[in-house]
Parts: structure tokens; C-alpha cells; sequence
């Protein structure tokens, strides 16, 4: 900042003859800008409010002479600048990002993160749609996890969809903390608390899902092998369905979603009942049984969860 160019001006402008009603409005307009910023919403809105305020507080100390005031204003002023250029570049870049066609299958690297962008932070209505886009991604690797039909739908390869997700969900949940740093608003913080109770949702359903596939995948005989292949197909419609829903934010997918993943506590009981009353079934084959149903029940309680998560922001978008 050039200080003689600043003082030279001040000296001119006081050199001037202004009335002193017009001093006096320079003031009361400066004023008035501040008291707006109180009432506003948007970090860019509250921006340009701001440098409006400066550029009228830095007239208001130059005509009453208030070095003070006019040098507070003076560093404030390309602060504001500053803020509001690196917001309308995060902007610009999550648009960016957003408008980007998906890239053909087997032609990127699952496990790297493709919307969270660090420069993205600097604006918070820009950062989180970035982090939702990216759990997009993580929901739509969920029914690769189980082994059978969705897995082979899904087009992704099981092994990959394992290591990337658990990867994908750490960056997330790092974004989404380095974004709670900054200066939120409280619809922006209660997006954020969402976004990150959804992160915690796909990471329990991931974990769980890594434990039943190798149980599925070793059942090949028996009264365990046929739960196993039941669960197998009905779980991973759940799972392409909440790959639906979180992919188009429909409230008809949504809702589709938390009906067909209701209660299975009878379900559960019913196939554990019949693996005790078949006599050929062994303590082995009961316990793989048992180990299986509880798995699935956790899995589809968690679906049910996604879906009321999913089901809450849509109402709030």
C-alpha cells in the first residue's frame, strides 16, 4: 500500500470545500453498510458489503480528518478484496469441478478424492457441495463390497472399492474438518454436522461390509451357504438402491430406500429359527448363521439410517 499516495489524496480531498451535510452522510452511510453486514447470510454478500463500508468510512475519515479511522479502513479494505477474490475463485472452481463429465470406468484412480479441492475452503457454499459430491462416490462403491450380482452391476472391482474407500472417507472427513475452521454461518454448520454424520454412516456400512463378504464367499455348502446367498441378493438390492438415491437426490428414491429397509428383526429370527429346527445342521453351520444374519440386520439398519440422512437433506435443499 503506497501511504504518500494515500496521504497526497487526503490532503486534496480536505483541500476541497465539501459541506457539512455531505461529511455528515458519508458517515451515516458508512454506518448503515456496517449495520447490514449483522443481517447478512452469504460470506460473499457480507464481502462486498464490507468494502462498500470501507471504501465510505475511508471518504468519512478523509473530509473530518481521522487518521485513525482512515488507516483501520485502509487495511481493511484490500483485506475484504483479498477474501472476497479467493471466494469467487473457490466458487468458480467447485463449478468447475461439478460441471466435469464422470470419467469412463477403469480410467481413474478410485481411491483419489476428484472434488475436494483445498482452494474450495476459502468458500463454505462452494466447499460443501464439493464433500457431498465426494460421498456420492463413496456410496456408489458400497454394493462392489458384497460378492454376487450387485457387485457385477456395479462395475467396480471388489478389490478396489475395498482400499478406496476407507481412503476416500479420511480425506472427507479432513476436509470437512479444515471447513469447520472457518467463519460458518448456522445453516453452514448444520450442513456440515450432516455431511459428516453421513461420512460416519458410509464408514460403519463399509466396515460392515468388509466382514460379511469373506463370511458369504466361504459358505459354499450347507444350511449357511443358502442364508449366505439370500443375503447376498437382497442386500446388494439395498445397496444399488442407496447408490440410487444418493446419486439423484430423489424424494421418491429416497423414500423407496427407507421402506424396503425396514425392521428385519423377524426376518433375522425366522432364518435362525430354521437353522436350529433343520437337524442336519451342525454348531459350525449355526454360528456361520448366526454371524451372517447379525452382519446383515446391522448393514440394513445402517441403510435405513443413509436413507433418513439422505431424506433430511433433501427436505432442507
Amino acid at each position: 500500500m503506497d501511504h504518500g499516495a494515500i496521504a497526497a489524496a487526503a490532503g486534496w480531498v480536505r483541500g476541497v470545500h465539501v459541506p457539512a451535510a455531505a461529511k455528515q452522510a458519508a458517515g451515516y452511510v458508512a454506518s448503515a453498510l456496517v449495520l447490514a453486514t449483522f443481517s447478512m447470510k452469504s460470506m460473499r454478500r457480507l464481502r462486498a458489503v464490507a468494502i462498500a463500508s470501507n471504501i465510505a468510512f475511508i471518504v468519512y475519515a478523509t473530509v473530518w480528518d481521522l487518521p485513525p479511522v482512515l488507516v483501520l479502513h485502509c487495511i481493511l479494505l484490500p483485506t475484504n478484496l483479498t477474501r472476497l477474490i479467493q471466494m469467487r475463485r473457490a466458487d468458480a472452481a467447485a463449478k468447475r469441478l461439478l460441471a466435469a463429465p464422470e470419467p469412463e470406468a477403469g480410467t481413474t484412480d478410485l481411491a483419489r478424492a476428484r472434488f475436494l479441492a483445498p482452494s474450495a475452503l476459502a468458500d463454505p457454499d462452494a466447499a460443501l457441495p464439493l464433500a457431498e459430491r465426494e460421498q456420492e462416490r463413496v456410496a456408489a462403491l458400497l454394493a462392489a463390497r458384497l460378492p454376487g450380482e450387485a457387485a457385477e452391476m456395479s462395475g467396480v472391482d471388489p478389490v478396489a472399492a475395498a482400499q478406496a474407500a476407507p481412503r476416500l472417507l479420511d480425506e472427507i472427513d479432513r476436509f470437512l474438518v479444515a471447513l469447520a475452521g472457518a467463519n460458518l454461518s448456522a445453516a453452514q454448520l448444520h450442513r456440515l454436522a450432516e455431511l459428516h454424520s453421513r461420512n460416519e454412516i458410509l464408514a460403519a456400512l463399509h466396515e460392515t461390509l468388509g466382514e460379511l463378504a469373506p463370511l458369504i464367499a466361504q459358505e459354499t455348502s450347507g444350511r449357511a451357504a443358502e442364508v449366505a446367498h439370500a443375503i447376498s441378493a437382497g442386500l446388494g438390492t439395498l445397496l444399488l438402491q442407496a447408490e440410487e438415491a444418493a446419486r439423484s437426490h430423489e424424494t421418491t428414491d429416497i423414500a423407496v430406500l427407507i421402506r424396503i429397509t425396514g425392521d428385519r428383526g423377524a426376518l433375522v429370527e425366522g432364518l435362525r429359527r430354521s437353522a436350529i429346527a433343520d437337524g442336519e445342521t451342525m454348531l459350525a453351520d449355526y454360528r456361520a448363521v448366526h454371524a451372517l444374519t447379525s452382519l446383515y440386520e446391522r448393514s440394513v439398519w445402517l441403510l435405513r439410517r443413509y436413507g433418513t440422512a439422505l431424506e433430511r437433506q433433501a427436505a432442507a435443499a
